[in-house]
C-alpha cells in the first residue's frame, strides 16, 4: 500500500508544470502563479488521507489552483485603486495594437469568465475540454465564452487600428 506521501509524489507533483501554466494563464503573473500553485499543493498535502480516493488528480488539482488564482485576483482588486477598465492605446504610444501588452490590457477588459477562458486557451495552450474541466463548465459554455471573448477582442483591436 502506498503512503500518502508516495501518492502525493507520484500523482500530484508531476502535475506542477501544467498547474503552473494554468495559474499563469489566469493571473498573467509568474510570481502570483507560483503562489497559487504552492497554495494548491499545500491544500492537497493537507488532505493526504483522502488522496487515494481521488479519481482524477489533474481535475482535482486544477480546481484547487483555479480557486487559489481567483482568490489572488480578488485580493488584487481589493488592493488596487479603481482604474479605468481600458486605457485607449492611442493615448500611450508604447501600446500598439500588434503588441502583447495591448492584448493583455484588452483581455483585462473582458468579463472574468471570458478572461479566464481566453487566457487558458491562448497562454496555457489548453483545448476546450481541458478548459471546461479547469473552469468546471460544460464544453458548450467554454465555446461560448471563447467566442464572445474573441469577438470583443476583435472589436477592441479594430477600434484601435
Amino acid at each position: 500500500m502506498n503512503t500518502s506521501e508516495e501518492i502525493f509524489r507520484e500523482r500530484f507533483l508531476p502535475l506542477y508544470p501544467r498547474l503552473f501554466a494554468a495559474a499563469n494563464a489566469i493571473l498573467g503573473n509568474r510570481d502570483d502563479a507560483a503562489d497559487a500553485v504552492q497554495d494548491a499543493m499545500v491544500k492537497i498535502w493537507n488532505r493526504a488521507n483522502e488522496l487515494q480516493a481521488i479519481a482524477s488528480p489533474i481535475g482535482f488539482a486544477l480546481q484547487l489552483v483555479k480557486t487559489s488564482a481567483i482568490d489572488i485576483l480578488r485580493q488584487r482588486r481589493l488592493n488596487a485603486v479603481k482604474q479605468p477598465d481600458f486605457v485607449e492605446p492611442a493615448a500611450e504610444p508604447a501600446a500598439e495594437p500588434d503588441t502583447s501588452d495591448f492584448m493583455r490590457r484588452a483581455i483585462a477588459t473582458l468579463p472574468a469568465g471570458q478572461q479566464e477562458a481566453i487566457r487558458l486557451s491562448a497562454f496555457a495552450g489548453m483545448d476546450s475540454d481541458d478548459i471546461a474541466e479547469t473552469m468546471g463548465l460544460s464544453k458548450v459554455n467554454v465555446r461560448q465564452l471563447l467566442s464572445r471573448g474573441r469577438r470583443k477582442l476583435r472589436e477592441i483591436y479594430q477600434k484601435n487600428m
